[in-house]
This record gives structure tokens, sequence and C-alpha cells, in this order.
């Protein structure tokens, strides 16, 4: 035993002693990474890293070393990150081009990757650094400079002069450049994800060079923008068998419409919450996305993709830039200028800490924005995506209150004052509602615009095709419109036909008596109940109807006529019957935490019938006079089954 130990720390020794050029590459193994290696890789000459693309998700862990076996010998490289789908990998010291066999290394096992020839290319193409220029380069198209394009790093802006050359005094602060795509081109995909920026790798002091090769898109002056509120992927909840029908959805919707068509995330994500414990964070979302790969995505982060491990602000978006990309930028499609976000400044002290933010555009932000906009013409449609909302809820038709810090949300409209036609889409609710560009002072449009998840996938564990929010809307998305520079809008539940835009309650069919469905509650969750089911509790024989507009507006009309004649039409305030039964309910009776329960919602309508058995005929016109009708026979059972996706296909 003595013996056996002898040569076993001997061995521990040996390996720890080894420098990196010589420690053993032992057997070729099965674990599972896997990367594209190209035939010939070009670099620069002063080039530090090379990246590859991840191959279905098989990426390496960062601990593993990149092993590239050429005219230096086998050589052991470190990898830089793993983000966006590409290992960046860091260079020996003294490289030489040449060919190179690929293999990486985890502990003593190596897995061979492919062989390439990596070479170096001489640029002299009078592109040089000037003064006082740390980041530098140029913006072209099938090798033609393109003039007047912004690249920005997020604190200074530059624009291309005539041959496509940019100048940027960068301080590198957040490590990367970003081009803000001109109308009629696009950027490289990976998988959803547009690589419009690039990843810096020098110190500040040092010049180095960022090019930018974009491509030509025709036609781009319409275009269809989808627009994605809170998708909370946690592996919690059957999310991913429920975001299999969201992918779906989106999928068929792509194909079946043809034309150029864009989407944009309105942040959350992931669940920072989850990160750890359920292993799945920016990585796993990344790989989630693949079934719509080719779909450019553009990212808008939220308060959950935060690390709230990290303390302050800055640190706390490290995780998000190094996977995704930039927290806050911008970029055009056809006439329409895109400007992301992200409002949500953290306090938190970091690990161990209860994490804490504000509902906040942090001054940086705002001072890039106006930089940004200085190259904007005021007559272009500037469409601003970020998570938390700008405003409240005006529901009753009141001048909205700001929902983040009141000074930057002033500083923030002041900055886009002299634009003609703002929207702002936003998240962080769950819900839907609108604020109308007559109720804010500088005619700022703004869509708090659903969630994907809904209310955190919850609901579609019960019944997986009824997952609703608290204002009784399905999970979904808002299809954006644009014809030039004219901007429409339609809310989409997920795998409900378009042209379905609103719920019927019969109630007369509706008891939520707590005595009769939740005899048991807890004193503090009946009276939770109780509040919110005043209208619902008890038999009924009042004739009254109710109707839940998911994405109504003040330009909406609700019509509704009783064998031929008008029914009086009123607007009221109150709990979404549904919700209280597919989710409150469902969460008591199964004793689950049940926060989140119902809200009370303003696209609430009722009208009231002559009697209990007559055919309600239901139009609802929305403001671009796109007509949604419903034939309503009654009496109309209430049950969640009846209120599914699969009922009105």
């Amino acid at each position: 035993m003595k013996h056996y130990l002898s040569i076993l720390i001997i061995a521990v020794l040996t390996f720890i002693g080894c420098t990196p050029e010589d420690q053993p590459g032992a057997t070729q193994t099965g674990f599972d990474v896997n990367l594209e290696i190209p035939a010939e890789i070009t670099i620069e000459t002063d080039t530090k890293t090379i990246g590859f693309n991840i191959i279905d998700g098989k990426a390496p862990n960062p601990a593993d070393m990149i092993i590239l076996e050429g005219p230096a010998g086998k050589k052991f490289c470190k990898i830089k990150s793993i983000a966006g789908g590409i290992v960046n990998v860091e260079l020996y010291s003294g490289f030489k081009e040449g060919t190179h066999k690929v293999s990486v290394q985890r502990n003593l096992d190596v897995k061979v990757l492919g062989t390439t020839n990596i070479k170096f290319k001489v640029i002299d193409d009078g592109v040089h650094a000037e003064s006082g220029s740390s980041v530098y380069g140029k913006v072209s198209c099938a090798g033609k400079g393109l003039e007047g394009v912004v690249v920005s790093d997020g604190y200074e802006v530059a624009v291309t002069n005539k041959d496509g050359v940019y100048q940027l005094a960068s301080k590198k602060k957040h490590g990367y450049v970003f081009v803000s795509v001109p109308g009629g081109y696009e950027v490289p995909v990976n998988i959803v994800f547009p690589q419009l920026h690039k990843y810096l790798s020098k110190s500040a002091s040092v010049a180095e060079r960022v090019d930018f090769e974009l491509k030509a898109v025709p036609g781009q002056n319409n275009f269809k923008m989808l627009m994605f509120g809170d998708m909370h992927m946690a592996r919690r909840f059957n999310d991913i068998d429920q975001f299999a029908y969201f992918l779906d959805d989106v999928k068929n919707l792509v194909l079946s419409e043809g034309g150029n068509i864009y989407g944009q995330t309105l942040g959350d994500m992931t669940w920072d919450r989850y990160w750890v414990p359920n292993n799945y964070g920016f990585p796993e979302y990344i790989n989630e996305m693949k079934p719509l790969s080719g779909l450019t995505i553009f990212q808008t982060p939220g308060n959950h993709d935060h690390d709230m491990w990290e303390s302050g602000d800055f640190d706390t978006m490290a995780k998000f830039k190094t996977n995704i990309g930039p927290s806050y930028y911008s970029y055009n499609i056809g006439k329409v200028h895109f400007v992301v976000i992200d409002d949500i400044e953290c306090t938190n002290p970091g690990a161990g800490e209860k994490s804490s933010y504000n509902n906040n555009i942090v001054q940086e932000q705002l001072d890039w924005l106006r930089k940004d906009l200085s190259h904007v013409s005021k007559d272009t449609p500037i469409i601003v995506s970020m998570h938390i909302q700008l405003f409240s809820d005006p529901g009753t038709g009141q001048t909205p209150n700001y929902s983040i810090n009141a000074s930057s949300a002033s500083a923030f409209e002041d900055i886009l004052d002299d634009y003609n036609t703002v929207h702002i889409f936003t998240a962080h609710t769950h819900r839907i509602y609108n604020v109308d560009n007559t109720l804010t002072k500088n005619s700022i449009y703004e869509h708090n615009a659903g969630a994907v998840c809904a209310c955190w996938w919850v609901t579609g564990i019960y019944n997986i095709k009824a997952n609703i929010a608290s204002d009784g809307v399905p999970g979904g998305y808002t299809i954006l419109k644009v014809n030039d520079k004219n901007i429409s809008w339609q809310f989409k539940g997920t795998q409900y036909p378009v042209s379905k835009q609103f719920n019927t309650y019969d109630r007369n069919k509706i008891n939520l008596d707590r005595a009769v469905l939740l005899p048991s509650l807890k004193e503090e969750e009946a009276k939770e109940w109780d509040a919110r089911t005043q209208t619902w509790a008890g038999a009924s024989t009042s004739n009254e109807v109710y109707i839940n507009v998911w994405n109504y507006d003040y330009n909406w009309k609700v019509e509704v006529t009783e064998n031929g004649t008008p029914l009086t039409v009123s607007k009221v305030w109150d709990y979404d019957p549904l919700h209280m039964l597919a989710y409150t309910y469902e969460r008591y009776i199964r004793s689950e935490d049940a926060g989140h329960i119902t809200g009370k919602t303003f696209h609430l309508f009722k009208v009231t019938a002559s009697a209990p058995d007559t055919t309600l005929e239901i139009k609802v016109t929305d403001r671009f006079g796109n007509v949604y009708t419903e034939s309503m026979k009654r009496p109309k059972e209430f049950k969640t089954t009846n209120y599914t996706w699969d009922k009105v296909q």
C-alpha cells in the first residue's frame, strides 16, 4: 500500500511541475465538445485571440485548454471567453503561422477537433490609427467602405468617413465596440444573435483595429419586428416544454409571413435566481434558441439578466456582455432607428447579501443616447426597447406616472422631444397596457407588450394550452409592422391565430365562491381570494357578459349586439376571472406559493343581455381598422379547458 501511494504522489507532483508546453496529452476521449474548425483562418499580425464557432451547443468548459500543434510544436492555449456561440482562444506567445492540429484538453483527456491553416494577412490599405484614437477600423460591404455609419463603445460615438473608416477615442471600459447597423444592411448572425459588436483585447493605451463587414439587404423598408417580453427560462415549471410551443409558433409565423422579419427581446430572458441551482443561464438560453436559427433577434437586458452575485451596477452586467453582447446600443432597419436601453441600476452589495436595484437610466446611457441620436434625423421613427416600463398603466385615461426614476425619465423624454414618432416597448409587468402618445408630454407611445411566459409559466403546469398572465392575456408577443415610416402593431397569443384578440365570459356560468371552491384557505389567502372575487362569487342571473380585450387602447371600439339591437358597453376595472380559476385557484389547492396572483385590468368590458340564452355578436375594431369578432352562444360554460388555444384554431 505504501509503495502504491508513493507512485501516486510522484505522478501527481510530476504533473503539477509540468509547464503548459510539456503537459502530457492523454488519450482521445469522448467528452462532448464540438467546435467548427475552418480549413483556413486569416488573422492580422498583431492578433492575440482567434475564435471558433460552437456546434450544437457543445462548448468547452472555461478551464479547458485548447491545444494548437503546428510549426512551433505543441502549444497549450487558454480560453479567454465563451460568448455568443463563439469560443475565443488566446494564441500562444510568439505564434507562428501554418497548419495546426486543434484539440481540446480537459484534465488529462484530449479530443482532436480538426486541422486548420492559420496565416497572417498584412493590412496595407491606408487605414491607420490617428492621434488619440484607441480603436479604429473600417465598415464595409462587399469590400467597399460605407460612409456615415455610426460606431460606438457605449460612451463615445464615431462616424465613418467616405472610405468607411472610423476613429474612436475609447477608454475601452465595456471591452467592446459596436456598429449601429445602417438601414438596408445586416450583420452576421450566430444562431439568432446579431454580431454587431466585437470584443477588444488590448489596453486603452494601445490602438487596435476592429473592422465590420455588413451585408446589403434589399427591400428592407418593409419589415416586421417581433417583440418578445419576459421569457424567464430557468428549467422550472416545465418551461422547456412550454417554450417549445412558443418557438414553434414563431417559426411558423416567419415561414408563413415571409419578407424581412426580425425579433427583439424585452428583457428577462433568463432568471438569475436559478442560474446556479438549476444550471440554467445564458449559455443554455443561447442553445434554447436554435430552432429559430437564421432569425435575427436583438437582445435587451432585464433585471433578472443581471448577476446579483456581483456588487454595484457595472459588474452585474459582465455575464450578459460576455455571453450576449452590449447592454445598450442602437441599430437601424429600413428607415427606423432602434435603441436598446438598460434601465436597471443595480445597487446590490454582492454575494450573500439581499440584491436590490433602482428603476433608472443611468447618466452614462443618457449621455450616450444624446450622442447617438445626434446622427439621426428628426423625421426618423425611433423605437426604444427597455425592460422596466417608463410609465405606469394609465387605465382610466389620466396622465400616467413614471415607473422609473423621475429625473432620468424626464431627461430621457427630453432627449427624444424633437422626434416626430417615438414608440417604447417594455415588459416587466407580465401584462399588457398601452400609454397613448396623447397622454405623454413628448408624444411618446409606450407599449407594455406582454410576456412570453405569461405568469412565469405557472398556469401552463396545470394546462399547457392555457398559459395566461395576471390580466387574463395569454403568453405571447407583439408583432410590429413597418411600411416605410408607417407603424402598426398587433398582439399574438402563443399558438393563437392573430384574429383572436379577446376572451368572453358569461357571468351566469361563473361562481368563484370561496365556500364552494376553497373552504379550507388560510386567513390571509382567504382575504386575497375574497378581494379578487367580489364580482365573480355566488350564482348570478344578471345576464352580464364580460369581454377582456387584450391589447386595447383608447382608439379601439368594442360593439355588441343582441338580435340586431346594440347593447351598452361599459369599461370596468376588475380582476380577470379566468386567471383566478387557471392560476390563483390552482396554486391554492396545491398549497404552492401564491405569489403573483391575479391583478386588476383596465381592458375589461361589460354588457347586459336581455336573457340568459341569447347569442351575442361581438365586434372589436382596433385603431388600424382590423376587425375581430365572436358570435357568443350562451349560456357559455366557464372552465379553463374552454379557453385553450386549440379551441380557437
